[in-house]
């Protein structure tokens, strides 16, 4: 059996519907970190049901690097977890409690 014939951008009907759907479907994904060649940090739900980024908007938007993966920020040394995540000002001191929420979360869910 082959492929139907393409029919408009998307091609045949079922992949249409696929792609038509898909932002929906895609927020009930949850990621398995691996080698983090394919998960986002701050965009793919890898430690919880949302987001990073929608978690810790206020975070997100000083975030050096938003499109960043898994294996740009993780690291292992002596075998314990290193993130390097960055970002691009210092935080004031209202901030702090946010900035220590994110940490403690990512280190609680870092993948081993």
């Amino acid at each position: 059996m082959g492929s139907c014939q393409v029919r408009g951008s998307y091609g045949c009907g079922l992949w249409k519907g696929i792609m038509m759907g898909w932002d929906q479907f895609y927020k009930h994904l949850r990621f398995t970190v691996g080698r983090g060649d394919r998960v986002r940090l701050w965009h793919d739900c890898w430690c919880g049901d949302m987001a990073l980024k929608d978690v810790f908007p206020n975070l997100f938007e000083c975030a050096s690097h938003k499109d960043a993966f898994m294996n740009e920020v993780l690291n292992w040394h002596n075998g314990k977890v290193v993130w390097n995540v960055s970002f691009m000002r210092n935080f004031n001191d209202w901030e702090l409690d946010s900035v220590a929420e994110f940490l403690t979360l990512i280190d609680s869910k870092a993948p081993s």
